[in-house]
């Protein structure tokens, strides 16, 4: 008990006197105190510029990348932040409501039958990729639009054949 007290305190003053007062409204969650993640104060001043209103975050850290997660309404959220700071890529999951116009378009123009299950919004070096998951009464697919353009990536029967 003594040694969680302590370990709490010791978490509590890093926090308090490593990170600048606008980025103590962060909460650093990950289960266990003993794998707690505190994000480096770069990565922090990083993540609350681009995301102010972000609560009940999640952090990890693995090969020196910071992986924060968080939902925003109904959007699940992946935002992945170098040691420096620097973004090195965000990825969003939502529904076919929340896709883009144009990205619904070219995908329902071609699968027009199919049901968008959900779609991920990748931004990596300044471009946007979208992957989109699809199913119909026997078939689902996932297809990759960037650019403007979309490629098949992914296609396989959903139906059970009877054993003989």
């Amino acid at each position: 008990m003594i040694q969680r007290t302590l370990m709490l305190t010791l978490v509590f003053f890093s926090i308090a006197a490593g990170a600048p007062a606008q980025t103590q409204k962060l909460s650093y969650v990950t289960g266990a105190l003993k794998d707690a993640v505190i994000p480096n104060q770069k990565v922090a001043v990083s993540f609350q510029r681009s995301y102010p209103d972000v609560q009940n975050e999640k952090w990890t850290v693995d090969k020196g990348y910071y992986f924060v997660t968080f939902t925003d309404g109904d959007i699940k959220n992946q935002v992945v932040y170098r040691q420096n700071g620097q973004l090195d890529y965000s990825m969003k999951t939502y529904g076919e409501k929340k896709l883009p116009k144009s990205i619904r378009s070219i995908v329902k123009g071609v699968y027009y039958d199919y049901k968008i299950i959900h779609a991920q919004e990748l931004e990596l070096n300044k471009s946007t990729i979208y992957l989109v998951k699809l199913s119909d009464a026997s078939m689902s697919k996932a297809v990759r639009i960037a650019d403007g353009q979309m490629e098949e990536i992914e296609s396989y029967s959903t139906v059970i054949s009877p054993c003989r």
